[in-house]
C-alpha cells in the first residue's frame, strides 16, 4: 500500500456532474486522514501538483477529454513519476464509443513524467439529448458515496488499476476531435434572446472565459467546449443556439435540483428495469454491481 499523505484534484466541470464526483473523492480522501486540495479549472490555470497523490478529472465530451484538460496537461511541469490517477464522468458510462476518452490523457500525462497507476468511469445524470427518468437519477446519485469510497480504497493501495479500451473506440476518439472544432462553431453562434436580462451571470461563471458582456448583452465568442453550464444556468433561459439545438435538453438541466428531487424518491426499481436498452447498457453495468 502507498502511503499518501496528501492529494491534489485539479478537475473540470461544466454543469455540475463532476464537481460532485471530484467532492465525494475528497470526502472519502479526507476520511483516510489524506491531506486534499481540490481545484477546479474554471477559466484560471494551475500549472503543479504539490501532493504526493494527483488526481485528474474530467467530463467526456465527444468520446474525449475537453480542451481544458488538455491545456492544463500541456502547461503541466514534469511529473517526476507522481502517482497519477485519472477519472472521466459521463452519462453513459464504460461503454462502446466512450472506452477510450481517457487513452489522450493519458499518454499526455505519462510523456509528461506522470506514473497513471489508475483510471476509472463515474456515471452521473446525463444534461444533453435526453434526460433520464427521475428513479434512474436518483440512483446515479444514490451509489455515488459507494463508488467513490470503492474508488479510494483502489487509488490507496497504488496498485495498478488500468482498462483496455476497445479497438473502434481508439479510432471514434480521433474522428470525435472534430468535435473540439464544432464547439468554436457553437460557442460563437450563441445568442441570449430578448428575455436576457443583462444580469451577467453567463459571463462571470463560464469555465472558458468565453462570454464578455457588452451593452448588458452577452457577446460569445470562439473558446467554448458545448459544457452548456450558460445555456442551462441562464435564469431567464435566454441562451439559444443556433446549430445542434437537439444537443440540449429542452426542460433544462440542474444537478442540484435533480438531486433534491431524488431525496423524495423512497423505493428505487429493478436497475433493469430504470436502464433499458442498449444505449442504457453501460449505466446498466455500473449500477449492477451496487444493487
Amino acid at each position: 500500500m502507498d502511503n499518501f499523505h496528501s492529494a491534489d484534484i485539479v478537475y473540470f466541470s461544466g454543469t455540475g456532474g463532476t464537481a460532485k464526483v471530484a467532492f465525494a473523492l475528497e470526502k472519502e480522501l479526507i476520511k483516510k486522514g489524506i491531506t486534499v486540495n481540490t481545484y477546479e479549472l474554471n477559466g484560471k490555470s494551475k500549472s503543479e501538483s504539490l501532493g504526493d497523490l494527483f488526481i485528474l478529472m474530467f467530463p467526456v465530451y465527444a468520446a474525449n477529454a475537453p480542451k481544458s484538460i488538455d491545456e492544463w496537461v500541456k502547461a503541466a511541469p514534469f511529473g517526476n513519476d507522481k502517482k497519477t490517477a485519472v477519472i472521466s464522468v459521463s452519462g453513459g458510462g464504460e461503454m462502446i464509443v466512450n472506452t477510450a476518452c481517457r487513452v489522450s490523457t493519458i499518454k499526455s500525462l505519462v510523456k509528461k513524467g506522470y506514473d497513471v497507476f489508475y483510471e476509472e468511469m463515474f456515471v452521473m445524470p446525463t444534461n444533453c439529448f435526453v434526460s433520464n427518468s427521475d428513479e434512474l437519477n436518483g440512483m446515479l446519485l444514490d451509489v455515488l458515496p459507494r463508488k467513490a469510497d470503492n474508488a479510494v480504497q483502489k487509488i490507496i493501495t497504488g496498485n495498478v488499476h488500468r482498462k483496455k479500451p476497445l479497438i473502434i473506440d481508439r479510432f471514434i476518439s480521433k474522428i470525435m476531435l472534430i468535435e473540439k472544432h464544432a464547439a468554436k462553431l457553437f460557442g460563437k453562434h450563441l445568442a441570449a434572446n430578448a428575455l436576457c436580462s443583462g444580469c451577467g451571470l453567463c459571463a462571470e461563471n463560464c469555465p472558458r472565459n468565453n462570454i464578455i458582456m457588452q451593452n448588458q448583452k452577452p457577446v460569445f465568442n470562439g473558446n467554448c467546449v458545448i459544457c452548456l453550464k450558460c445555456v442551462y444556468a441562464c435564469p431567464q433561459k435566454a441562451i439559444i443556439p443556433k446549430y445542434f439545438k437537439s444537443f440540449t435538453i429542452k426542460e433544462g438541466f440542474d444537478i442540484d435540483a435533480i438531486e433534491e428531487k431524488a431525496k423524495n424518491i423512497i423505493k428505487y426499481p429493478p436497475v433493469k428495469e430504470a436502464a433499458k436498452g442498449f444505449l442504457y447498457k453501460g449505466i446498466r453495468e455500473y449500477l449492477e454491481e451496487d444493487y
